[in-house]
């Protein structure tokens, strides 16, 4: 074989190959490409939900400055705090979740009102603003060994649905109007239980009651 003919065939073994390892890589490159689509993402963590609060677990507690005109129970922690009302006086005691006011209960005796005064004004109060007054209609109770009235109404409240249980009974000097408050869809129901349990224990005292 010459010199000429030794070359050209060195050449074309070369180039066969290049050829062969360029037709190999692209082959791996597709594989691992077909591969890496193959394999599922891995599952992202579930996050796991906080415990919800439990309003029942909190244990209740006499209010010592319910201005002598009734005994109640509260539960430990709610914040307490007494605003004034024409003709009589008014405490109210607040629960908050994650610094977010979640329910409350209002205490109010108005002297020289009654069952029908203090539920009128409620209305127009409610009315006024846009919400729902006398859901479920009028409806007989009694607490604190009063017997009395009570309602259901609804109203927008800084971006929250406020729904409250309103009791409007006759004492001997007074009326008294306690409001049972929630913040919040579904929170009424979780506090339900307290509300119940709070007013099991309210009481007038005389001469208010």
């Amino acid at each position: 074989m010459s010199g000429g003919r030794r070359r050209a065939l060195a050449l074309g073994l070369a180039l066969a190959a290049v050829a062969a390892g360029c037709s190999s890589g692209g082959n791996g490159d597709k594989t691992a490409t077909a591969a890496a689509r193959a394999t599922p993402a891995a599952p992202s963590p579930t996050a796991i939900a906080p415990t919800p609060f439990d309003p029942t677990a909190t244990p209740l507690k006499v209010d010592d400055f319910a201005l002598d005109a009734y005994t109640i129970e509260i539960p430990d922690g709610w914040q307490a705090e007494t605003f004034p009302s024409p003709g009589g006086f008014g405490r109210r005691y607040t629960a908050f979740e994650s610094g977010a006011r979640t329910a409350q209960v209002s205490v109010r005796c108005q002297r020289g009102a009654t069952i029908e005064s203090l539920s009128q004004q409620d209305q127009g109060l409610v009315d006024g603003i846009g919400g729902t007054y006398g859901i479920g209609g009028m409806t007989d109770v009694t607490a604190g060994g009063l017997s009395g009235k009570q309602t259901r109404y609804e109203l927008a409240l800084g971006g929250q649905t406020q729904q409250t249980r309103a009791l409007y009974l006759q004492g001997a000097t007074c009326a008294w109007q306690i409001l049972l408050q929630a913040y919040g869809l579904g929170t009424q129901e979780r506090y339900a239980a307290v509300f119940d349990a709070i007013l099991a224990t309210f009481k007038p005292t005389a001469p208010a009651g």
